[in-house]
């Protein structure tokens, strides 16, 4: 204040009156003796929040209006047609990506069947179900006898494997009534012994006719009709069937606009009313659940293990009570068990599904990030769109930095929580 306006006895530069005229003013309730609460926020359209005036500047500050306008900017540049081409080459990466997955995971399980499962295990071919070899018409005669047992243990199969444990057996014989075993180095072609419940069984053995074409030995003679399984013949039987399922597809189109829709503003701007409506009700039951006291997370988790006993004992029965019941149990069984202790302690074990989150994040964006590039290179020619093409492949490192720092940063997160 000037001289003449300033209280006597008070100099220019008062600290303690600064700090008391730049606070602001309570509100005291004169009858209670205490500060009233502050008054209630008032929501504001977006664009249209009221800005105070910063000293010194102008009632409408150029620095506020620079910010409202790049985020309109940013809104109209998600609706332009680049935006648009944006937004379906995010669709198709992931479309991409899925189908590839797919048949990834179809070539690891098929290889794992013939590494471990039970295509590793030789085919059998029955060459008699009622004669031996031990007695044959063959102008060779009977084949070379490698061994025989008898009483065999364990029956026919442990026969069969007795001899797939040795390299040069071919065949076998067997005698249901003595449980007599006899392995051959070749097989027979005209068995004619018929005591004591006999039979012969073969190796089935690649052949290949004089045009190329393969087949199976049978009876002494190669048939073409018949061939063995390998990996690329039942790989090229299921893609096919892969993909005229619509199961497939629907699943594939599911995971690629759930992707588009976290990933593009347009796509979550423009399915913002159906997956609100669709997960009103999933929102309800987890704010009911975790809204609640102790008793409403008992009672969800005791409907879950109810459904979850259920559902086993309608497809499996009881669950294995020994190693050697699980040993036995098919793999569809251990698979459930595995993926249900899996997601019970992703559920249990904050840290650990932090650490599991952070791990997909990262392989993911690294993944996603080569799909991407993929796709805006290509889709680029289609709409037209000069600046897609030429950031692809700038975008995939940038991507994969990006998800690799943010996976990273989780994973020491999770590290540090336990």
């Amino acid at each position: 204040r000037p001289f003449w306006r300033r209280p006597r006895g008070t100099s220019p530069h008062d600290p303690v009156r600064d700090r008391l005229r730049e606070a602001p003013p309570m509100v005291v309730d004169v009858q209670a003796r205490r500060p009233l609460p502050p008054p209630p926020l008032q929501e504001y359209p977006r664009g249209s929040l009221p800005l105070p005036p910063l000293p010194g500047y102008p009632k409408s500050a150029p620095e506020w209006s620079h910010l409202e306008e790049e985020d309109g900017r940013k809104e109209e540049e998600d609706d332009l047609p680049g935006g648009v081409a944006a937004c379906f080459a995010l669709c198709c990466a992931r479309l991409s990506c899925s189908w590839c997955l797919k048949l990834a995971i179809l070539m690891v399980c098929v290889q794992g069947m013939f590494m471990w499962g039970p295509l590793s295990r030789p085919l059998w071919i029955p060459i008699s179900s009622d004669r031996a070899c031990d007695k044959c018409d063959d102008s060779d005669g009977p084949p070379q006898v490698l061994d025989k047992r008898s009483p065999m243990p364990g029956g026919q199969p442990s026969c069969l494997r007795w001899c797939e444990s040795r390299r040069d057996c071919q065949a076998v014989d067997w005698f249901n009534g003595t449980s007599w075993c006899t392995l051959y180095a070749a097989a027979c072609v005209h068995p004619t012994a018929t005591w004591d419940g006999a039979s012969s069984f073969q190796v089935a053995l690649t052949c290949h006719a004089r045009n190329g074409t393969s087949g199976v030995i049978i009876a002494g003679q190669c048939y073409t009709g018949v061939q063995l399984p390998t990996t690329w013949s039942l790989i090229a039987q299921e893609v096919p069937a892969l993909l005229r399922s619509p199961l497939s597809w629907a699943c594939s189109l599911a995971v690629a606009l759930v992707y588009t829709y976290f990933s593009s503003g347009l796509a979550k701007r423009a399915l913002k009313p159906v997956v609100t409506a669709a997960c009103t009700p999933c929102t309800c039951c987890m704010r009911w659940t975790l809204g609640g006291g102790c008793w409403r997370r008992l009672l969800a988790l005791s409907l879950a293990m109810v459904l979850w006993g259920a559902f086993t004992w309608r497809m499996w029965g009881l669950p294995p009570t020994s190693v050697a019941e699980a040993l036995k149990a098919p793999w569809s069984e251990l698979s459930w068990y595995a993926a249900s202790a899996f997601v019970f302690l992703m559920v249990a074990c904050p840290s650990l599904r932090s650490f599991i989150v952070a791990a997909f994040v990262t392989a993911g964006g690294v993944v996603m990030s080569c799909f991407n590039s993929m796709a805006a290179l290509v889709l680029s020619a289609c709409f037209d769109v000069s600046a897609l093409a030429g950031s692809a492949a700038i975008a995939g490192g940038t991507v994969v930095a990006g998800e690799a720092s943010a996976g990273l940063l989780a994973a020491g997160g999770a590290a540090e929580g336990a």
